[in-house]
C-alpha cells in the first residue's frame, strides 16, 4: 500500500529520515525513485547528488536505466536531510551490499549537484543542504 507523504510523515515521523532499507520499485523520474519499505509502504526517494532533467531524452534515459536495473533491488537509502525537499526524502541510494550507487549511475543523464552529497561520508551541515 502506497502512504500519502502526509500520512507517512504522521506514522513514521522521527524513523523518516534514518538510513532504511527497502525494495526499489521503480522510477518516479530521472531522479527520483518508489522505494517499498517493509512496515511503512511506499516512499518517494529523490536521489542524491545528481539532477536529471524532468523530460526530454536524458530524462527518458535515466528513467530506463532505473526501471531496467534497480526495480525490484533491495537498496539502502541514507537520507541527507531531516525534511522533505518537493515531497520526497533526499537520499544516498545504494544497493545493500554497497556495490552499486545510483546516483553514481545516473551522473551519465546529468549534472553533478556538488553541494549535495552523492557517496557515504561525512553528512554536510543541515543548512548547506536547504533549498
Amino acid at each position: 500500500k502506497a502512504l500519502g507523504i502526509k500520512e507517512a510523515n504522521e506514522e513514521n515521523n522521527i524513523k523518516m529520515f534514518q538510513p532504511f532499507e527497502g525494495t526499489l520499485v521503480h522510477a518516479i523520474d530521472g531522479d527520483s525513485v518508489w522505494v517499498n519499505r517493509a512496515q511503512v509502504g511506499h516512499v518517494k526517494v529523490r536521489v542524491g547528488g545528481v539532477d536529471v532533467p524532468s523530460s526530454g531524452v536524458d530524462a527518458n534515459m535515466a528513467k530506463a536505466l532505473i526501471d531496467r536495473e534497480w526495480a525490484d533491488v533491495k537498496v539502502r537509502v541514507r537520507p541527507t536531510a531531516t525534511y522533505l525537499v518537493h515531497g520526497e526524502i533526499p537520499g544516498i541510494v545504494t544497493t545493500t551490499d554497497n556495490t552499486r550507487n545510483l546516483g553514481r549511475e545516473l551522473l551519465d543523464y546529468g549534472k553533478r549537484l556538488s553541494q549535495f552529497p552523492i557517496e557515504q561520508g561525512p553528512t554536510p551541515p543541515l543548512q548547506a543542504l536547504r533549498l
